[in-house]
């Protein structure tokens, strides 16, 4: 976890060195979690905070020209519309069913408070969508029986292409360009296309 006085450029170092993606923001006032920050937070920071300015910018002009001193809390204030800017809780006796409704929505990270003093920090786990997959990957023995397991995608609806269009972006733009595209879009990966329109990879 990071304080809410936590600078941006002290979450990207925590988050570089620890591998995570995400990380609950922590008010030490209020003694509560405030929100919770991850990747495609940081990177949409970076993204806009130059505004309009052109996408050839290099990396010494962004450095200069972008503020992290600030303190990460201020990535919760002012996305308010982000998935994981107010903090969803649970309590660790509530039923695993339970955790679907809020992932459904778009919420891609809860806290599970384990039974004690909901005051103290490390009453506290963090559990994520991927969290999730792998528990239920881990335990398909026991959900062999349900028939929607056994489904073809297609019969699903989730492949449809009339509401899965896949956002591309071209391998000569920048990663600067990549990244407000996803905000834009609002996607977590793009397919990247060379000059013929094929696709070469994916940015996530």
């Amino acid at each position: 976890e990071v304080s809410s006085e936590t600078s941006i450029a002290d979450t990207l170092k925590l988050l570089s060195e620890k591998n995570f993606t995400s990380v609950p923001v922590y008010d030490d006032d209020w003694k509560i979690y405030t929100g919770i920050v991850n990747t495609v937070d940081l990177l949409t920071h970076l993204a806009f905070a130059l505004g309009e300015h052109s996408d050839k910018i290099t990396a010494e002009q962004l450095k200069a020209q972008t503020d992290l001193s600030v303190p990460v809390s201020d990535l919760l204030t002012a996305e308010e519309g982000k998935s994981d800017a107010s903090v969803v809780c649970f309590d660790a006796t509530e039923r695993l069913a339970s955790i679907l409704a809020p992932f459904s929505r778009g919420t891609h990270r809860v806290l599970v408070r384990q039974p004690g003093d909901k005051t103290i920090k490390s009453s506290y786990t963090l559990l994520s969508q991927t969290d999730l997959i792998r528990y239920f990957h881990k335990h398909l023995d026991q959900l062999a029986g349900v028939k929607l397991l056994n489904s073809p995608l297609s019969a699903t609806g989730l492949t449809d292409p009339k509401y899965k269009k896949v956002c591309t972006v071209e391998t000569s733009k920048n990663a600067l360009h990549a990244f407000r595209k996803m905000t834009v879009n609002g996607v977590t990966a793009l397919a990247v296309v060379d000059h013929h329109g094929a696709i070469t990879e994916t940015i996530t």
